[in-house]
This record gives C-alpha cells, structure tokens and sequence, in this order.
C-alpha cells in the first residue's frame, strides 16, 4: 500500500487484505477447515441511537435493506443503560444503505422520525462502522469507521457526516503511527484501538452507569478461559477487570511467573476492554486511578520476570496447537511474546499516579469560572468525578472528545481553560500509556547515558526530517531514521536484558516500564520504515529494477532494510542466534551484491547463494505468523464468543497482529529481494507459498471464490489444482472444499497476506507465478489435463500426471512412501548389502544409504545439469549392511545384537544401562574397516584437492 502524506486525514478508498467472512454452510466443505467465504463481501454497522421510551416499546431500524421499508420487518436495537439502543448488523459493501429510525409501541404503530432518509456506504471490508443517530436530526448522522481488529498505534477513527461515504481505508498501521509520533500524541490508548464502545453520553449531574447489555456463557471452556470468562461477569468496572487479571497473571502463577495460557487470555481479553469491545461500567465503589496503577506494578512485576527469565533460554521451535485449537507452544518464545504484548495494554504507575489523589487537574479545571456553566457541569460529572470514581478506558475517549470540542473553534473558549484542558489530557495520556514515542523516549531520559540520549536526540530529528518530508521523504531518510531507530532501541534492550531484581523499588520499575514500552514503541515505528521504504522500491521498479540495475546501492538498500528488520525481530526474542546467523549472511551477500553488477564475471552464481540465505528469512517470518497464530486465533474466537464480543473482532485478532508485526514486512521485502535475485540467477518465475505436493485436473479460474471452484468441478469426478488468474490477498482456501488439491496463481503474492496465511494452514500446496511468457508457454498448455503440483523452498515442478482419482490415489501412496513390488521406504526400512562397498553419491538411494545420502547425490546430478552455475564437492556413501559386515569379520555380530537386545528395553536401570553402553562401545571398537574400503573412500574423494590446497572431508554416520 503506497503511504500519503502522514498527516493527511485517513480517507483512503484502497482495498485491504483482511477482512471479516462470513459463515458458509456450503456442503462438500473440508473438515476442519475454517468455514468463511471466499471474499468477505459485507462489513459489520453497529447503528446507536439515544432515544427514551416507555414499557413495551422498541426501535428498530427500517430501510432498503433492512425489511425493505416495512417496520415489522427491521431490525430490531437492543437497549442499554441510558437509554441507547444499538445493534451490530452486516452491510453489503459498496451499496447506498438507506434507512430511518422507528419507534414501535406494543401494538405495532409505528412513529417514524422526521426528516430524509439516512444514507451511507461501506467502501472495503477491513473496517467496522459506528453509526450514530440522535432522533429527528436525520441531517447529522455520523459514520465513524474503525480497523477490524486493530492494533496499537493503528489507524484512529475516522468520522463523517451523512451524505459522506464511510471510507474503508486499507492504510496498514504506519500510516497513523507515523503520524501520531510527529504530533507527539496518543498512540496506544483506548481512542487509537478503534474505539467501538461508542460516543461519550455528556450529562449534566451524575448518571451511573452499571449494565454493560453483554450476554456471557462459559459452555465448553476450560481452565483460564472459564475463569476469566466466570470473573468478567462479576468485575464490571476496569478496577475489578485488572483484579480479575492480576489474579490469572501474579496470584495464582507459580512464583509469580504466569504461564502462556494466562498471557494470552488476559493479552486478548485487555485489548478489548481498552477499544471498548469489552465496557466497562459503575461497580458501586469508589476507587481512584491509584488503585489502578497498584495492580498494574504488580502485574508489570511478573511480566519482567518472565520475559527476563524465559527470553535467556527462548528455543527455536516452532508454535504447535494442542487438540483444543488453543495455543501449546513448544519453547518459551511465544510466552515471551504475549508477556510483551500484554505489557502495552497496562496503565502508568509512575510515582504521580501511585499518590492518593492522582490526576487532580481536572478537580481544578472542572471548579474555575472561565468557562460556561453547562460545559462545566458535563466535566465535572462526565470526566472529573467519574474518573476519581470509578476510572476507566472510556474516561479518556470523553476526555479526547472534549478537548476536541472545545478546540474547534478557535476563540469560542477561554484560552487558559484550553491550555489547562490541554494539559490534562496529556497527563491522562500518560496515565493510559497514551503517549506518543517521542514524548516516551523523553520520559526516559533521566536514566539513559550519554550515548543513549545522543541517540535519541538524533532520531527525533530523523524524524521530524521523514515527518515534514512526507510522501516525498526519501530511501536515504528514511533509511536514516530506521537505522537510529534500531540502535535506539539495541540500547534499551541490553539495558533490559540485565533482568529484574526481586528487591528493586516502585520507582525503579516504573522507569523499566518506560524502557520497555519504548522498545516496543521503537519497533512499532521500525514497522512504519520498513514498510514505506518497500513501498519506495515498488515504486522505483521493485524486483525488475533490482536485476537490472548496474547501481549496487539498489541492492544495498534492500539488503540494508531486511537486515534491519531482522535485527528487531530478534530483539523481540524470536530465533535470535539464527537471525543474527542470518543478517551475517546477508552482510556477506552485501559485498556480493554490490557485485552484481555487469563488472562481475558471474553474477548468478552470487544470486543463488544470496537467494538461499533471503528465503530463509521468508521461511522465519512465516514460523513467525504461525506463532502469532497459534497464540491468540483459537483463543480469541472462543473468548470472543463467550464474552459477545462482535464475532469479525475476534475472527481476525491473531491476523491483526501478523499483519501489525516487524514479521509482516520482513516477508514483503525479502519477496522482492528472492524475486530480483531469482531474475538476476535466470531462474523460473516461481514462487513457493505453501510446500507440499498435488496431483489433480488443471483447471482456470478467474478468481479465488466458491462459485469458481464450483464450476471448476463440473463434467468429471477429478481434484483440482486451480490455475487463478487473479487474488486479491483476502480470500479464503477453507470454503473451496476437500476436491481442491492445490492453487497456483498467475501474479506475486505477499506470504504473510490474509490468502497466504490461511493457505498455509489449510497446509494446501501453493505456488505462483508472475511470468506471463513462461506461464504461456509452460503452464497454460495443460489445462483441463491432469498434473502433478510440487511444491518446495527454492523449487516448483509442474508435470503431467495419471488420468483419473487413479492420479489422486498414486499420489496419496507415493506420499507415504510406498513403491511397486517392495516395502515403502521410510524409518527403519532398509536394503542392505552383504559385502562391504562403496557407493557414488549419484548413486545412492533412501533405501540402500538413508535419505540424506540420497539428497545429496540429487544435488550432484542437477549440479551436473547446470553446466556450471554451481557445483558440489564430490562424495561417496557407505550403504547399509557395511557395518553388519565388519562386526561379522570380527566375529561379534551376534555379541552385538544380543547387547543392542538388552538396551531396547524400557525398563533398564541407570546404573545397569550405564554398564550395557560401555560393553556395546567396546563391541564396536573391535570392528574395523578393511583398507580396500579405505583406498576407495579415498580415490573417490581425492579429485577435490586436486589444486594441491588442503583437503577438508565431511563425514557422517547412521
């Protein structure tokens, strides 16, 4: 998505790549899959409504679409606390929806409201709306759209009057996090998640709210969930909600280190309170915002431990979902994660929040003269007491909508009630962790060194250099701004990497929940770069301009970015040593790269070792969307669920946050980069999104959708591989049901996009290719024929294939190894010799020398193929059988089997399995290789040292 001027209004009209689905019942669906819609052709309304009645009457809403203008046909709103009624209803995308609001008494009369007809429109489906009525006052309908599952720092609502039509922006996160930095406002609070709870209600006396209108059900949960589900019931205020939490995440977690299961549950249960999904109402107490900041310094507590603790011994495994679909993370990176995570979605409880009577500004405001009665009464009671009473999320969403208010027209209010004003919403900003990343970074300031704050000073000038540039800021700037960004946030991780004392003082953690919000802060804004400097590169050419260019600096950018990228992501503690291992690479292929030019004798030769080490870094950032993944998709679905959460937020929660991850534009620029290196190699335009292999009838399609594969089936009983012309990222693979037997697609596609994601859990093959000519000449030629689809890192074949299911079937056999006549060849199966030999690699086989022999003598034969673009050192194999051979000459096979009889037992002691180990090693040591063999070995391997420099000799046993 090419980024507009940061600090335009968001009222963009490109389509995104997530969007809600909805449920399809269509039969033939693959078990197992998730049942959504190929494209999501509707997005939710929330339609709210301020309107008193009596006993037994209702509102409901009437119009084109809903009942088609007879009242007893609408849509009926549900009432809440305070006279609103709402009610969240899908709308077709792109349709003029016209509609009233009518009152309904229990005889049916309907009383319509004066005044035309309401009208909007929803433009895309990455965006939810709030449409928001006031009875009689058709003129001023206000549509405000919010991003589906939106992350921190994401794009703030954006509202319109009636007769504008409700953008749907597809802008990613960048495009307001950018923005918010420049103007050093918030960035993370409730009004920036896409608040969804719904405009402020100002009165003038008090008006306690207690009935949040959600329905819960704890049926079929277990453990955490159930227990924050059963809690959410009995905690009405956000006090009670953060108890709630603190008891998952310090009271009952062993040694106050809570475990995966309660960070992701309470990670994904605080975003929605804090964007309002979740409201939060009156409990009936009176607690200041200081008991708030307690619990959340006990919570921030643990988190440090955990990350410190469990981040020094991260493994490298990837994510794996136990049979409830919830997240059973193998390795203590994903608990890292959402340690990290939740820390985003807790308040302040820096030293003036932790006071008795904190945030007493507004007492002083809400008591001066300087500004109309009525205005006063609606702080006073809306924000000042509420707040001191019972503070919440939504205290700060009235606090912005007022100081909106007050703002718009300049002179219309004493100017030092709106300074005053101004700086109490800043302090509420802090308290919410709110803040902008510059005013974070300050706020960290007494307690970095020299070094650190020079930094910091230097970023924010980059800064403000990309800011007031704009659209126009370019590659060198912003490359500038995101190599201070890495290094500003390399200081504060080794400063946290120093772990968290279990004596250390209020105020010192405090101060570590700034360095740790600002780390994560500086990778949300590494995000931004990253992903402008790639729209940048598409713009100047992309891959094509990379394989064409003479320029090395062009490469230099690319890799300069990826290499960033993957710095940050390794300072979030995924894979770390292999992403340091990789950006090594990557400085190494930087010299080869700046090769690439004409001056270098073979420049494909460089390309393809580049290439391997970029599609490494597609294949992690791919782990890293399936950690995401597996962490929050099942679990959001069933919370959401039970909580009456709108189903779209929960459907695409895990997504939102691959989408909103460093991960995310990784991907994108490593894609260009494998794609540039591939056209400089003159390798095929393939892409590998989902390996795997697929035998079915080639069938064209113009799109992704049910109602193609549906015909795609017609006339014949085979699978298919689809061949689709065209995709725009957000459709879904689930629905095509179980005859799909794989896709490929005629144009690039992002691996990290709604349709790659969901492709790679559906574990269907996947590949695409952007060649028109090639495809022309190589792909199209088979259709309506049957074909065999494989799909692996680095390499896709297209084949003719069986006629017939006999195609399907021969490929379901070969997958499990089986072959005509004889055993399948797998672990533990085996021919072996019966005399002692030595076998070329080219010739050696799964069966006869085990599958990594057999690998490698592949590799010799298409070395040998390529006419030099590559070449493999030359080896030999040991078959199976030559050990057997050697125990036999020595005469202690059958000592042998009898030991390794003895050590197949499951039940042998320590001390006795200890002793067997030491007599089987001494049994081996008696066996030798006879000098023939030894003389073969090396003849065989002798050649490579044939320019008289040492000979290195790679060796492994089975």
């Amino acid at each position: 998505i090419k980024m507009r001027q940061q600090t335009q209004s968001l009222n963009l009209h490109t389509r995104g790549n997530v969007g809600p689905g909805r449920i399809c019942s269509r039969k033939g669906a693959r078990l197992g899959r998730s049942a959504v819609v190929a494209r999501a052709s509707t997005a939710p309304a929330t339609v709210q409504i301020q309107k008193e009645t009596s006993p037994g009457e209702n509102v409901y809403v009437v119009g084109n679409i809903w009942g088609k203008w007879d009242p007893k046909k609408g849509q009926k709103l549900k009432w809440s606390d305070g006279h609103i009624w709402r009610k969240t209803l899908d709308v077709p995308i792109g349709q003029e929806v016209e509609f009233k609001v009518v009152q309904v008494n229990d005889d049916g009369e309907a009383n319509w409201e004066s005044g035309d007809n309401r009208t909007f429109k929803a433009l895309g489906p990455d965006y939810s709306l709030d449409v928001i009525c006031a009875w009689d006052e058709t003129g001023s309908t206000i549509v405000k759209a919010s991003k589906l599952g939106a992350e921190a720092g994401s794009t703030p609502v954006h509202s319109m009057d009636r007769g504008k039509e409700a953008a749907a922006p597809a802008a990613e996160k960048e495009m307001a996090t950018a923005g918010s930095v420049k103007a050093r406002g918030a960035t993370a609070g409730p009004s920036n998640l896409g608040w969804v709870g719904g405009r402020t209600e100002f009165t003038q006396s008090r008006k306690d709210r207690t009935e949040d209108g959600r329905s819960r059900s704890s049926e079929g949960l277990q453990g955490v969930e159930k227990e924050l589900v059963d809690g959410d019931a009995k905690s009405p205020a956000w006090l009670t909600k953060m108890g709630l939490m603190k008891g998952l995440v310090v009271d009952r977690a062993p040694k106050l280190r809570p475990q995966i299961e309660e960070l992701v549950a309470c990670y994904v249960y605080s975003t929605w309170i804090n964007n309002g999904a979740i409201q939060c109402v009156e409990g009936g107490s009176h607690n200041r915002p200081n008991k708030h900041a307690e619990l959340a310094k006990e919570m921030v507590r643990s988190l440090e431990w955990v990350i410190s603790e469990a981040s020094a011994g991260a493994s490298k495994t990837s994510p794996s979902v136990n049979g409830n679909g919830g997240a059973g993370v193998l390795g203590e990176e994903g608990r890292v994660l959402a340690a990290r995570r939740l820390h985003t979605r807790l308040p302040s409880f820096s030293g003036e929040f932790r006071q008795s009577t904190p945030l007493t500004k507004i007492r002083d405001i809400a008591h001066s003269n300087y500004m109309p009665s009525n205005l006063k009464n609606e702080i006073k009671h809306t924000i000042q007491n509420k707040l001191h009473r019972c503070a919440g999320p939504e205290d700060l969403v009235a606090t912005e909508e007022m100081l909106e208010r007050i703002t718009r027209v300049p002179g219309e209010y004493d100017s030092k009630f709106i300074s005053d004003f101004q700086e109490f919403t800043q302090e509420l900003r802090e308290f919410f962790n709110a803040t902008g990343l510059v005013d974070l970074l300050e706020a960290t300031n007494p307690s970095i060194d020299d070094d650190h704050r020079a930094i910091n000073t230097q970023l924010r000038a980059a800064m403000n250099k990309v800011d007031s540039s704009g659209a126009d800021a370019s590659v060198e700037a912003l490359m500038n701004a995101l190599s201070l960004a890495t290094q500003a946030r390399g200081f504060y991780m080794r400063g946290l990497s120093s772990g968290l004392r279990n004596d250390i003082n209020d105020d010192a953690l405090a101060m570590r929940q700034r360095w740790r919000l600002a780390e994560i802060r500086l990778e949300d804004y590494a995000f931004v770069v990253l992903s402008r400097i790639a729209g940048k590169l598409e713009e100047a050419g992309g891959a094509n301009k990379l394989a064409s260019a003479n320029d090395p600096g062009a490469w230099k950018t690319v890799v300069g970015a990826l290499t960033q990228g993957l710095r940050h992501l390794g300072f979030s503690h995924f894979a770390p040593k292999e992403l340091m291992i990789l950006e090594n690479e990557l400085e190494v292929w930087l010299g080869g790269a700046q090769g690439m030019s004409n001056k270098m004798e073979r420049p494909e030769v460089t390309a393809l070792r580049a290439k391997s080490s970029v599609e490494r870094c597609v294949r992690l950032a791919s782990q890293f969307s399936d950690l995401v993944m597996g962490l929050y998709e099942g679990p959001a679905m069933r919370l959401g669920r039970a909580l009456d959460v709108p189903h779209h937020m929960a459907q695409v929660f895990g997504e939102s946050e691959v989408r909103a991850s460093v991960a995310f534009q990784v991907s994108k620029l490593a894609s260009l980069l494998s794609k540039g290196l591939r056209q400089l190699a003159k390798q095929e335009a393939w892409d590998a999104l989902v390996t795997g292999e697929a035998v079915g009838r080639l069938v064209r399609v113009d799109a992704l959708s049910p109602e193609a594969m549906d015909a795609a089936c017609k006339g014949h009983d085979d699978d298919v591989v689809l061949l689709v012309r065209r995709a725009e990222g957000d459709e879904e693979v689930g629905p095509l049901g179980d005859r799909l037997a794989g896709v490929i697609l005629l144009q690039e596609l992002p691996h990290l996009s709604h349709l790659g994601v969901r492709a790679r859990q559906e574990k269907v093959p996947f590949a695409t290719c952007d060649d028109e000519d090639y495809a022309a000449a190589n792909i199209q030629p088979l259709e309506g024929k049957p074909v065999k689809l494989q799909v692996a890192q680095g390499a896709v074949m297209l084949t003719p294939a069986a006629t017939g299911k006999s195609a399907a079937a021969a490929a379901a056999t070969a997958s499990k190894g089986a072959t005509t006549g004889k055993p399948a060849a797998g672990p533990g199966v085996s021919t072996k010799v019966k005399k002692m030999e030595v076998v070329p690699l080219a010739k050696a086989t799964t069966e006869t020398c085990g599958a990594k022999a057999a690998k490698c003598g592949e590799l010799e034969r298409i070395a040998s193929s390529t006419k030099g673009v590559f070449t493999t050192p030359p080896g030999v194999a040991l078959p199976f059988g030559c050990m057997d051979c050697a125990l036999a000459e020595a005469g202690v096979d059958k000592e042998f089997q009898a030991c390794l009889q003895e050590l197949e037992k499951t039940d042998l002691p320590i001390a006795e399995l200890n002793s067997t180990c030491e007599r089987m090693a001494s049994i081996i040591k008696k066996a030798s290789i006879p000098e023939s063999i030894v003389t073969q070995v090396a003849k065989s391997i002798a050649q490579g040292g044939s320019n008289g420099g040492p000979l290195l000799l790679a060796g492994r046993s089975r």
